[in-house]
């Protein structure tokens, strides 16, 4: 058994439901817009998101249905904020298919989009309460304005690691810490075990957003399924690059930004992919001190595998 599989292992049952909210989300849709919702929505992706709300619900006591349901929600967020990005960045290619705007076009994607967005609204309004229907539509709106501050910095030569990790807490971290937190709100958590478990989720977004950049220059395009070695030629400066430039400039080797001729050796170099490897790995350390007061169960190894299958996965 993988590592992904063990993940699973204890919530595999209420993993199957959710598959199958998902699949009913797009009954009612008609072909023009369920087809695309399919290509990306049923393309192997892991469903960490909604694993971690499962397995976290499951760690501190029995998963009730709603939790599938809202689940299943997170999961329609995530699609939609992949749609958009790859929308936004002209992606020909998503998960080892094409991306919808390259198939379909962009007004097609755009509509799937917001309508999977609109799918979770509804079903967090059927199985949430308020505290939880805040918390959806608030990573929502995080998710927007991490966009809107990427696209902003996007090609400036001033970006910073402030910068740069203010965009991934909103874009990324956000939505790993909600699932982490509504698991523990239906999970019966006391506030102080959700408030360790919402840092839980925040570290562990952090962690995965810097290991997925380190992929986009390390990794290759037929293992991660998805253009590899396009955030530098976007403008986007990501943590390695940062730390690379950073670097390199300290020792007077590298321009800054966007003058520089920046290649894969150069970032190996500039150690600017292993100093991100390093911030990751703390983010991570720090992820696993907040679950150090949780007893012992299967659930809870399957959160502290999550942890470490972020740090060395290759996809």
């Amino acid at each position: 058994m993988d590592d992904i599989q063990r993940i699973y292992q204890p919530i595999l049952k209420e993993k199957e439901k959710v598959e199958l909210i998902l699949q009913e989300q797009l009954k009612d849709v008609p072909p023009e817009l369920s087809a695309p919702a399919s290509s990306i929505l049923f393309s192997n992706g892991k469903r960490l998101r909604p694993v971690l709300l499962l397995n976290v619900a499951k760690m501190l006591g029995k998963v009730k249905k709603q939790a599938c349901y809202l689940a299943a929600a997170l999961e329609l967020i995530h699609t939609a904020s992949l749609i958009h990005d790859d929308i936004i960045d002209e992606a020909d290619l998503r998960r080892g298919v094409p991306s919808i705007n390259s198939k379909w076009g962009n007004k097609i994607a755009v509509l799937v989009g917001d309508l999977l967005v609109a799918k979770a609204a509804r079903l967090a309004l059927k199985w949430g309460d308020k505290n939880i229907l805040a918390l959806v539509a608030g990573v929502i709106e995080k998710m927007s304005r991490g966009e809107a501050l990427e696209l902003a910095l996007r090609g400036r030569d001033n970006i910073g690691e402030k910068d740069y990790l203010k965009i991934i807490d909103l874009k990324t971290a956000s939505l790993f810490a909600a699932a982490a937190r509504i698991g523990a709100i239906l999970g019966g958590a006391n506030q102080e075990q959700e408030k360790n478990l919402y840092r839980f989720g925040r570290y562990l977004g952090l962690a995965f957003q810097i290991t997925d950049d380190i992929l986009n220059i390390i990794s290759d395009e037929q293992v991660m399924g998805k253009p590899t070695k396009t955030d530098f030629k976007k403008g986007n400066l990501t943590l390695p690059y940062i730390l690379s430039s950073r670097e390199g400039k300290s020792q007077g080797i590298m321009p800054s930004y966007p003058s520089m001729e920046i290649t894969d050796e150069t970032v190996y170099q500039t150690i600017g992919v292993d100093k991100a490897r390093q911030k990751a790995e703390k983010y991570i350390a720090n992820a696993k001190k907040c679950l150090e007061n949780f007893p012992p169960s299967p659930a809870k190894e399957a959160v502290l595998l999550m942890s470490d299958f972020i740090l060395i996965r290759r996809k």
